[in-house]
């Protein structure tokens, strides 16, 4: 089995995203609805008694003492309190006083199609700084890139006849956009610092991009003691690239290798630090199995650094393991709260899966992409040390109903279809070999109440009907779900981890008919090895298997009933009518086949009923003849 390679060989927590599209000629993603992300507790920066906020804008109901000046271009800077009005949408901004309105470019909205390169400007008054020599100007954003955008701060120390200071402010981040919000603090203290006629803007180079949305914006006296905890890396060696593994939350203990913890550490403040010193405590069940303190010397202002530890660690048991990093210096800090962070990690008896705590948790549904309704995938990879018989699936659904459409985000009567393949080839946009699939399995109103579907994987192939093996050599795969909703009537809505940034292509987004988009956070997909995980619609019916499937008009379905009982199957069009009823009778335990002929059928989309003694199983069937 190849291995996969990621454009990364590590990976640090910090507050962006690293996934990058397939190719830069790839088309926005048509999102009818915004993504849904779990509200974040990011504030404006909690200024020490001692330091002082110079100027701040909160753009309550208008451009506040702010000025616009549009130079080329239909898409100008604007009040807003909506977000993006285009046909693809980003979600709107939720900074700490967005109740009252913010800022935005709306390129896609202003500029449809293409039109000609926009270049507006966000202008600060003139204000007087002589009294301060170091500087910071502090706002929330959210930005989502498509192709020629450019995000910039521009700093004046001549009253805005000149701007020698240039800061770009987004330039790594992709058609995933930043979080939201981004707090975004830029050390302006070279231009502006003790300087009496300070101007700042914000500007913006585009040509039918997304846009950018601004907030709660403020000029502030830079801290003078003020280390930051930028990152914290939690990587197994492994076969991955440079022989690590991203993170995963969860880990079965035979694939458990040597941990290696390490930090990313920024000094933001205006004086020198010295003595610097990240500690990792790593406990589990209370007691400490891990203690590691590196004394890194000193950092300048506004100097960062990243380092790993050199004592590593390989967890031996089953547990969760809760790994606390911490920094320090000399001098007192004046905002200790960025001085500190935890990773939990829970070493298990056969669960393997990419998500973590879910501190930055948002969804994602084929019913947010136009033409994703039906055929939509989610997939993570999945590095595997040792070999080991993966059984079934376990996917995190968002419960409750959406707000903005009066919907269940999960609802019964969706079909999932797992299916586990070969990384080598999705870098190119197409997948690898597949291995296995599950067959259809219809969400129940347990699973969207619960929050969680358990999906298995049989012996026996439902498109063949011949075995297909289980047993996972060491390498890559790829765990995918395929997801139908009715044409949108009953969506499949699954979470979504931002916390822990991750290589390009470790998950990965397929909306029908056009191509592989790599994600860069982790869905909740879980790989279950070794047991069986809670399977099934009921504990009468296993090993359900229906071949060939799709159908050009013959099937045959095989079920093994748990216990005697009386057997019905039902069919049911798109629209749930049943179209035919079968009363199989009085059934004993064991195996059984039953020859479906549908060949009097329109082409599409039909689920099956296995009825025993009122207990429902079901799975789809595709007729394509």
């Amino acid at each position: 089995m190849k291995n996969f390679l990621l454009f990364f060989s590590f990976v640090f927590l910090t507050f962006s995203s690293f996934g990058q599209l397939a190719n830069q000629n790839n088309p926005k993603l048509k999102e009818k609805d915004r993504r849904i992300y779990k509200e974040q507790q990011i504030t404006n920066y909690n200024a020490p008694e001692s330091q002082v906020i110079i100027f701040q804008e909160d753009f309550n109901g208008s451009e506040g003492a702010f000025t616009i000046n549009t130079i080329t271009g239909p898409a100008p800077w604007k009040w807003t309190n909506s977000g993006h009005t285009g046909d693809y949408p980003t979600t709107a901004l939720g900074s700490t006083t967005s109740g009252n309105g913010w800022m935005i470019v709306d390129s896609d909205a202003d500029n449809f199609s293409g039109g000609p390169l926009e270049h507006t400007e966000l202008i600060s008054p003139v204000i007087d700084c002589s009294l301060y020599p170091n500087i910071v100007v502090s706002f929330e954003q959210m930005f989502r890139r498509y192709q020629a955008d450019t995000c910039l701060v521009m700093v004046s120390n001549d009253g805005g006849a000149t701007f020698p200071g240039k800061y770009y402010v987004n330039p790594s981040i992709d058609q995933t956009g930043t979080d939201n919000p981004d707090l975004k603090m830029i050390n302006i203290s070279s231009e502006a610092g003790s300087q009496s006629q300070v101007v700042f803007k914000f500007v913006w180079y585009g040509a039918w991009d997304y846009g950018w949305q601004i907030d709660d914006v403020m000029l502030m006296e830079q801290p003078a003691n003020d280390l930051e905890l930028t990152g914290m890396a939690l990587n197994m060696t492994g076969s991955g690239p440079g022989g690590f593994r991203d993170y995963y939350g969860k880990v079965p203990l035979t694939q458990v290798t040597d941990i290696e913890y390490g930090v990313g550490i920024n000094n933001f403040g205006s004086q020198t630090q010295y003595n610097v010193t990240s500690t990792i405590d790593c406990q589990e069940s209370g007691m400490s199995v891990y203690n590691d303190v590196v004394n890194h010397g000193t950092i300048t202002s506004d100097s960062s650094f990243a380092a790993y530890h050199s004592n590593w660690y390989n967890p031996s048991s089953i547990g969760v393991y809760e790994a606390t990093f911490t920094i320090s210096a000399d001098s007192t800090d004046e905002e200790p709260t960025n001085n500190s962070g935890m990773v939990l990690q829970e070493i298990t008896d056969g669960e393997y899966n990419p998500f973590g705590s879910g501190d930055k948790l948002s969804s994602i549904s084929g019913t947010f992409y136009t033409g994703g309704d039906d055929g939509f995938k989610l997939a993570n990879l999945f590095e595997m040390e040792a070999a080991d018989e993966i059984t079934s699936v376990s996917v995190g659904l968002r419960t409750g109903t959406s707000t903005s459409t009066g919907n269940c985000y999960s609802c019964p009567g969706a079909l999932i279809q797992v299916s586990v393949f070969d990384s080598a080839g999705v870098v190119g946009g197409n997948p690898g070999q597949t291995l296995l699939y599950s067959d259809f399995y219809t969400l129940t109103e347990a699973d969207t109440t619960a929050g969680i579907a358990h999906i298995h994987i049989p012996q026996i192939s439902p498109l063949t009907g011949v075995s297909q093996n289980r047993m996972l050599q060491p390498g890559g795969y790829y765990v995918a779900i395929e997801t139908y909703s009715n044409a949108g009537n009953s969506p499949v809505t699954i979470y979504d981890d931002q916390t822990m940034p991750r290589g390009a292509w470790s998950s990965i987004i397929y909306i029908a008919g056009e191509q592989w988009y790599t994600n860069g956070d982790a869905f909740w997909i879980q790989a279950n090895f070794g047991f069986e995980a809670s399977i099934g619609n009921n504990d009468f019916v296993s090993e359900i298997s229906l071949y060939p499937n799709p159908s050009k008009g013959q099937s045959t379905l095989n079920y093994d009933l748990s216990e005697n009982g009386n057997v019905i199957i039902n069919i049911h069009n798109i629209d749930g009518k049943i179209v035919k009823s079968i009363k199989e009778g009085y059934k004993t335990a064991g195996k059984h086949s039953k020859s479906l002929n549908l060949d009097k059928f329109k082409n599409g989309i039909y689920r099956y009923d296995i009825i025993v003694n009122d207990n429902i199983s079901s799975g789809k069937i595709v007729l394509s003849k």
